[in-house]
Order: C-alpha cells, then structure tokens, then sequence
C-alpha cells in the first residue's frame, strides 16, 4: 500500500510543477493568455503589480503550494513501504518522515513570507 501511495503522490508532485513550469514558459515565449487553457479551459492567473503571474488554474486553484501536498504524501508512502511489523528499525522511515515534514512545512511557512512580501496585496487574491 505503501508503494502505490509513493507512485500516486509522485505523479500528483510532478504534474502540478510540469502544470506550473509550462505556464511560465508558454508565458516567456511570448504566448497569448487568452489562448491558453488548463484543463481544457481558459487559465485563470494573476498578474501582478509586480509584473510576474500566478496561476490560479488546474491544480494551482485548489491551494497555492499544492506541489508540496505531493512531496509530503510521497514521503509517507516511502515511510510505510520501508516500515511494517518485521522491520528492525522501525523508527528509521518514521524519523526520516518526521525530519521530512518538519523541512516541507518550515519551507511552505517561508515560501509563503517571500511571496507576501513580493507580491504584496496580489498574494491575498
């Protein structure tokens, strides 16, 4: 089980960055936004004051780090698929989920103060 949560949260970790990662670059080559779609539907996006858009489409709809909800479950299903009632060392996957998660939520805490402050009142749309 533990295995095919790691698959499942590594397709959910790589689609929403390969969902963001072709945004901008549809945007860096010179691409008119209102012929791009997400989903098969017109992209909702921010543009800032300070120049740069944010997506609000797709999977970047449902929560503003959401590539980080991939990374913390792929972690989880590494800790179960390496742990059980056999294992010797049971408290080893668990300790590296702990340290892992701790590291993601600190991380998303400060990805969350630099884009405050970049973005300004454009964050809280």
């Amino acid at each position: 089980i533990g295995t095919v949560i790691y698959i499942c949260a590594m397709y959910l970790f790589r689609v929403t960055n390969i969902q963001k990662h072709n945004f901008r670059t549809y945007i860096a080559n010179g691409g008119d936004l209102s012929q791009y779609k997400v989903w098969g539907k017109p992209v909702e996006y921010i543009h800032t004051e300070e120049g740069s858009y944010l997506l609000t489409s797709g999977w970047w709809s449902l929560a503003r780090h959401f590539n980080y909800i991939g990374d913390l479950t792929m972690c989880l299903g590494w800790a179960i698929s390496c742990s059980g009632p056999g294992h010797i060392f049971p408290w080893i996957p668990l300790s590296y989920c702990t340290y892992f998660w701790m590291m993601d939520i600190h991380r998303m805490f400060r990805d969350e103060h630099r884009c405050r402050t970049k973005y300004k009142k454009d964050w809280e749309k």
